[in-house]
């Protein structure tokens, strides 16, 4: 008897701790659109009835016209669920891809319970862009960027085409049709020359276009000259690893050294050691120039470009992530940089004819899933993922054509769990030096989402090494990289 008792006690106590473990649950639908006026949400939790979702600051919603849409769902039982919205009560579905999923145990709520509405792609805006000559001394400004594929188009200091005072040194344009996304832009005074006299110091000047709002930078001033100093600049570099390798020929090819003092230009070619044909070297006196950091790439220079792949021929640096070189010019009579090899690439990172070396890349996608982290959001049921090799000079070594979009190396998922891998072959003779990142391609759309780079800044791209015991040996073959 008194086990009966206690048997229904504790039965009466579990099934009264199922029923009251729930949770009061926030969900917020963001609508980078700007352009719904009335969104309801809809999910397991209220057996898929319609309910309405607030943005005037009420009913838990933080912000007023912010365009994000909050709705709080009291007392949601325990287990997983899935949920959604629609524009209005019955009106069209506004999730793109699986339904937003969730689960709740006990009163711990973990999955998504937010969901940004992606921009289309077929909004586009017009931006005005302003430079301030602070100077007040260029008679020619030109605007160039990712809204216009880096043409030039002329910028305005006339009173007209938008520009609103004529000659008070801010030059204005008009650029329109910007699509969605990240964006960079820069400006050149037009002199004359192939390249112009390129006016941004530092990285270049960024916006975003998410709907019809558009946040970054769109006024760029050209700043005051500072302290100046007169000095020499011996820079020197290697190209033992690309003459190697078959992409560099040091008997007709040459190296420029490009950077912010020349404008990017091609003025500053570098002379071939009488001793070391593999070494070249320029010693570029400076006159009045700016003290402080300065950033510089080496540029290859191929004479027989008729058989060569190698379009892009800018060096990109391990050392910097395939980011800039920097320097600091102090206006010392001579400054000597140190040597160092193109790309930052080691006579003994070499692969050897015949290594046959495998290398296996992995990354774990999940994050790209989650449409608050992915403007675009991954979808595995329909996405392709790929690796992209951000280096010119490996991309000429192993005869791949050089493209953000190059379908060298696809990434699968064998089990299901959203990390992709894949096993690239590497072609030898080529170098142990592995600059990259990811992009996945929407089937549906026809579109590819690239992973962001931090080009102009510190570090731009992922870049790994394979293991070595000693110079140009390879001992673990396949190896398999980390997983990004």
């Amino acid at each position: 008897m008194i086990r009966t008792i206690f048997t229904v006690l504790f039965l009466f106590v579990m099934s009264s701790s199922l029923v009251y473990a729930q949770a009061d649950v926030t969900f917020t639908v963001v609508d980078s659109t700007e352009q719904y006026v009335n969104i309801t949400y809809k999910g397991t939790p209220t057996g898929w009835a319609d309910t309405a979702m607030y943005d005037d600051g009420t009913h838990d919603d933080p912000v007023a016209g912010d365009h994000r849409w909050t709705v709080t769902i009291a007392a949601i039982p325990e287990g997983d669920h899935e949920w959604g919205a629609t524009e209005g009560p019955g009106g069209a579905w506004l999730i793109q891809g699986p339904n937003p999923a969730f689960n709740i145990t006990g009163t711990t709520v973990t999955g998504q319970i937010s969901y940004t509405i992606p921009p289309p792609s077929d909004i586009f805006v017009d931006v005005t862009f302003t430079i301030i000559d602070s100077l007040e001394q260029y008679v020619k400004i030109m605007f160039k960027g990712t809204p216009t594929a880096w043409d030039t188009v002329p910028m305005y200091d006339d009173g007209t085409n938008n520009d609103p005072v004529a000659g008070d040194h801010q030059w204005t344009v008009n650029v329109d049709s910007i699509g969605q996304g990240d964006h960079e832009w820069g400006a050149i005074e037009d002199d004359g020359s192939e390249w112009g006299i390129w006016l941004i110091q530092g990285p270049n000047p960024a916006f975003n276009v998410t709907g019809t709002t558009v946040t970054g930078d769109t006024t760029y001033g050209i700043p005051l000259p500072g302290a100046t100093g007169t000095g020499d600049v011996e820079f020197s570099v290697n190209m033992e690893v690309m003459d190697y390798i078959g992409i560099f020929d040091n008997v007709n090819d040459t190296l420029m050294v490009r950077g912010s003092f020349n404008g990017w230009g091609t003025t500053d070619l570098l002379e071939q050691d009488f001793i070391d044909p593999n070494l070249f070297v320029l010693n570029k006196g400076f006159i009045d120039e700016p003290l402080g950091e300065v950033f510089y790439k080496y540029y290859v220079d191929i004479e027989d470009t008729a058989n060569s792949i190698w379009d892009d021929a800018y060096e990109r640096p391990l050392s910097a992530g395939g980011g800039n070189r920097p320097y600091e010019f102090t206006g010392a009579t001579l400054l000597q940089l140190p040597t160092v090899y193109y790309d930052d690439v080691h006579p003994d990172w070499i692969i050897e004819d015949n290594t046959n070396l495998q290398v296996t890349f992995s990354v774990d996608m999940r994050k790209a899933t989650d449409p608050d982290s992915q403007a675009i959001p991954f979808d595995p049921a329909t996405d392709n993922v790929w690796w992209i090799n951000e280096q010119p000079a490996f991309t000429a070594g192993q005869g791949w054509v050089d493209s953000d979009t190059m379908n060298v190396l696809e990434l699968t998922d064998a089990n299901g769990d959203t990390i992709y891998e894949g096993t690239l072959a590497v072609i030898d003779p080529a170098f142990n030096a592995f600059e990259y990142r990811y992009t996945f391609y929407d089937v549906s759309e026809e579109t590819y989402t690239i992973e962001p780079d931090a080009l102009g800044t510190d570090f731009v791209y992922r870049v790994r090494f394979v293991g070595q015991d000693a110079a140009r040996s390879f001992p673990v073959n396949p190896w398999t990289m980390p997983m990004d």
